[in-house]
């Protein structure tokens, strides 16, 4: 925390950049100190926080400690060193000089950080390090750079928020300028915000993860060549004296089936990242025309997947039965299958079998094993409603011709590995005429950690209540709460069959 006297320069508030910068340094604080006072933490994973203030002095800093109160206590009195009294305006070499010992002394503050972070008192075997520096310093020096250069050498991230109007020091300095590691807000009045937004960037609550095997088996029969819909004019306006070669691109529904696949793969591998080696999701691949085929086994290497959708060929007949023979055996009896892992088939079809294959008893074979099946038709239903688990949830999917694959992979995604919510509800009124339009509010009261971007929660009404479209369920989107947000509110408006208390 810079506390030299530009650091307490008026703008066009009535507070200083000190003052700002202390009360957004308290917030950060504040949060962690919150966090730290759950009973889900426990004191080997606590925050430990140093305060470091550095000014044209040579920089002073604390030891780590988990008593965040007394850190805050500790922000709220550091103060501005006293500007000079000394009238005369400044040359630019003295300008230049003073700029020079404000880096100096950021430099230092740097260096004891990474000493405190590293060798000091309270230092731990492998917790992840974080510096944070909030300056209105601009000009770099090479002393700086390299002391910001051997803090993150030594595994440290360095978040940065410049107040001032130039921005290339502190953008320098962070671990990732182009990322939520740096922050630029010359304006005051909107640092407060800017540190509310910042403030669980440097302990993010990891998403939950479960142990998942999944096989997906796609439809490559010929039917899945039908045309989903075109993305351009396929008769274009020709040009005078010009032959026009313009084409339209047409979009198949096996198309759409290998994009969906492919952002399954991408959604379970950002889980992967952050999960145990144990708990990664494995997924393989089966395709099915006349024949099913084991494309790809049960991996946590992806890439075979999507070089086998690449080169997906389209043939006659739909077995989809064997289909589900294939998967099932691979989630089972596959030596990569692993036994306490959750099993998962995803299955996508735009007819009925075509060659007497018995998928409903190989669907109830996989189902007695434990395999969890997602069935999804395109075009025509076929048998694909009675195979999944269950066909009254998000289980049974119908596409009527393939536009909504993406869509429909992304909720199957998430809902194989749902997050662990409470959720509690409430209505606007005590008595509700049929008739009547209400408002439910909808409260995350525990697992709001778990929330990640995309996240839905699929509520089935009362038999009272219908939605004001008519559907039994509707859908809670939480891609706008922020992660770690506590006690999120969410509502929606529903409709009295009839009289209700």
């Amino acid at each position: 925390l810079e506390s030299t006297n530009s650091a307490d320069e008026h703008q066009a508030t009535d507070l200083t950049r000190m003052a700002y910068a202390k009360a957004a340094a308290a917030k950060v604080a504040t949060y962690f100190r919150d966090r730290n006072a759950s009973d889900k933490i426990d004191d080997p994973t606590q925050t430990k926080i140093a305060l470091s203030v550095f000014s044209s002095q040579d920089p002073q800093i604390d030891t780590l400690t988990s008593d965040i109160s007394s850190v805050i206590t500790k922000i709220g009195t550091a103060a501005a060193e006293q500007p000079t009294t000394d009238t005369t305006p400044a040359t630019d070499s003295e300008n230049d000089e003073a700029t020079q010992v404000v880096n100096d002394r950021i430099a230092g503050a740097i260096a004891q950080a990474r000493t405190t972070l590293t060798d000091g008192a309270g230092k731990r075997a492998k917790p992840r390090k974080v510096i944070v520096i909030i300056s209105d310093s601009k000009d770099s020096t090479d002393r700086v750079m390299n002391q910001a250069k051997e803090a993150k050498q030594a595994g440290i991230e360095i978040y940065t928020i410049s107040l001032g109007q130039s921005q290339d020091l502190m953008k320098s300095l962070a671990s990732n300028p182009d990322t939520t590691y740096f922050r630029h807000q010359p304006k005051l009045e909107k640092l407060d915000s800017l540190l509310s937004s910042m403030q669980v960037q440097p302990c993010p609550v990891k998403p939950v993860v479960c142990k998942l095997d999944m096989v997906v088996a796609l439809d490559t029969s010929a039917s899945m060549n039908k045309t989903v819909r075109k993305t351009a004019n396929s008769s274009p306006t020709p040009t005078p004296g010009e032959t026009s070669e313009e084409k339209a691109a047409v979009v198949k529904r096996i198309d759409k089936a290998k994009e969906a696949t492919k952002g399954l793969l991408s959604y379970f591998e950002d889980k992967n990242k952050i999960a145990d080696s144990s708990l990664q999701t494995q997924i393989g691949l089966t395709t099915f025309a006349a024949k099913a085929k084991k494309e790809t086994i049960l991996s946590t290497d992806y890439e075979p997947i999507r070089t086998s959708l690449d080169g997906i060929k389209l043939t006659k007949d739909t077995n989809i039965g064997q289909a589900i023979q294939v998967s099932h055996t691979e989630l089972i009896m596959n030596s990569k299958a692993r036994p306490d892992a959750k099993k998962v088939l995803v299955i996508v079809s735009d007819g009925n079998d075509s060659v007497n294959s018995q998928p409903v008893k190989m669907a109830n074979a996989a189902k007695k094993d434990g395999v969890e099946i997602y069935s999804i038709a395109v075009g025509t239903e076929g048998v694909m409603p009675k195979l999944n688990s269950n066909p009254d949830s998000t289980y049974y999917y119908y596409d009527k011709n393939g536009d909504t694959l993406v869509d429909i992979f992304q909720d199957i995604a998430i809902n194989a590995c749902p997050a662990d919510l409470t959720v509690t509800a409430s209505a606007d009124k005590k008595v509700v005429r049929a008739g009547q339009t209400v408002t439910l509010s909808y409260v995350i009261t525990n697992g709001s950690e778990n929330v990640v971007r995309g996240v839905r929660l699929s509520q089935k009404l009362p038999d009272s209540f219908t939605t004001l479209d008519g559907k039994d369920t509707f859908t809670l989107d939480f891609g706008t709460i922020q992660k770690g947000a506590t006690t999120p509110h969410l509502t929606a408006q529903v409709k009295a069959k009839e009289d209700v208390l």
